[in-house]
C-alpha cells in the first residue's frame, strides 16, 4: 500500500468523514487512484471542506474496469443522489482510461474522476505513481502529492483553485524552512 504519512485530518462538518468512506470503497476495490482537489487539500488546509471527492485514475484496462465495477456497488449501496446517473459499464470504463470524465453523484457525496481537464502536462499516470498514502477521518486513502497539488490548482484558472494553491504553496514553503 505504501507508507501512511500524519495523523488524522480534522473535519468537523463530516464532508470529509463522508468522502473519505468513497475513497475507501476504491481503495478496498484495488483501484489504482489519488483524491485530488478539495479532499486533498483538506489534508494541509484545515479550514478546507471539500464538495466532492474529485479523483485521478491510473488510465491503465485493469484500473479503469474496477473503477466502474466499484462505481456500481457504491450506487447500489448508498443510491444516487437524485441527479442523473452515468451508464457504468465496460465501454464506460473505455473512456475513463482515454481520459474521459465522469461524475457519479451517491448519498454520500458525488464522486468525480477527472481525466481531460487535468493540466497538459499532468500525467495521470505520473500523479497516481506519487501519491502520498493518508488517514483521513480515520480511512487510510490515497492522496495527490502537495507538488501535484499545487500544479493542478495553478493551471485550473478558477478562483478558488487559485487560492488554494497560494495557501498550498505557503504551506509547502514552510515546510521546506
Amino acid at each position: 500500500m505504501g507508507r501512511v504519512d500524519g495523523g488524522d485530518v480534522d473535519d468537523h462538518s463530516g464532508a470529509v468523514a463522508a468522502l473519505a468512506q468513497l475513497a475507501e470503497r476504491l481503495v478496498r476495490a484495488d483501484v489504482a487512484f489519488c483524491a485530488i482537489g478539495g479532499v486533498a487539500a483538506a489534508r494541509w488546509l484545515p479550514d478546507r471542506v471539500p464538495a466532492d471527492l474529485d479523483i485521478v485514475v491510473a488510465p491503465t484496462r485493469r484500473d479503469s474496469r474496477r473503477l466502474v465495477s466499484a462505481l456500481i456497488s457504491v450506487v447500489h449501496d448508498h443510491g444516487g443522489s437524485g441527479m442523473r446517473l452515468p451508464v457504468l459499464d465496460r465501454p464506460t470504463s473505455t473512456r475513463v482510461r482515454q481520459g474521459h470524465e465522469l461524475t457519479v453523484g451517491t448519498r454520500l457525496g458525488s464522486i468525480d474522476v477527472v481525466g481531460s481537464s487535468l493540466p497538459e502536462r499532468c500525467d495521470r499516470r505520473q500523479i497516481v505513481g506519487r501519491r502520498e498514502w493518508v488517514v483521513l477521518a480515520g480511512r487510510c486513502i490515497p492522496l495527490c502529492s502537495l507538488d501535484d497539488l499545487i500544479d493542478i490548482k495553478i493551471n485550473t484558472g478558477r478562483w478558488q483553485d487559485t487560492a488554494d494553491a497560494d495557501r498550498l504553496r505557503a504551506v509547502r514553503d514552510r515546510l521546506k524552512a
